[in-house]
């Protein structure tokens, strides 16, 4: 066990020796003074606060190892692909709902008809995404799709008497 000096001087007791270390891992300043504390050698000298910079690489380069500890390079790259795979997934969730209702319209010669039949498929698309979507949110599997599908259902109403 080492004990690590808080924002005010109160201590606290942090598992070092041959218990799990994990818990330091998000909290880098932390798990240098339990590590200088549990390796006195290669502790600060006497007056100066902080971790030796040798200290530091070598806790650094094992994180780095692990991979817990990235370089800004790395973080921003991983940010910046993280970001392009969000948005080439809405990309193809958008794609992928709009396609069903898209092909009456290209398919059915009467508008009219299209229209109904487009606003059919879409209303089924909402009630099945309401049906698959409600646990995550605790609510009612059928009441939540069925409230989405009838809120299609009240948008296209709507939009025909409006001359959408």
């Amino acid at each position: 066990m080492a004990r690590i000096g808080g924002a005010h001087g109160a201590g606290t007791v942090v598992p070092v020796e041959g218990e799990r270390i994990e818990a330091l891992l998000g909290q880098p300043e932390m798990l240098f003074e339990a590590l200088a504390q549990r390796f006195p050698a290669l502790s600060p000298a006497p007056g100066r606060l902080g971790v030796p910079d040798e200290f530091r690489e070598v806790i650094d380069r094992v994180l780095r190892k692990k991979g817990l500890l990235r370089s800004p390079e790395e973080e921003l790259l991983r940010d910046r692909r993280e970001m392009f795979m969000g948005s080439l997934f809405s990309f193809v969730i958008t794609l992928t709902t709009v396609i069903p209702v898209i092909v009456p319209l290209m398919v059915i010669r009467d508008f009219g008809l299209a229209l109904t039949v487009a606003s059919g498929m879409a209303s089924v698309c909402l009630f099945f995404t309401g049906y698959y979507m409600a646990p995550y949110v605790g609510y009612s599997r059928w009441k939540t799709g069925l409230g989405l599908a009838a809120m299609g259902w009240a948008i296209t109403i709507a939009a025909t008497f409006t001359g959408g």
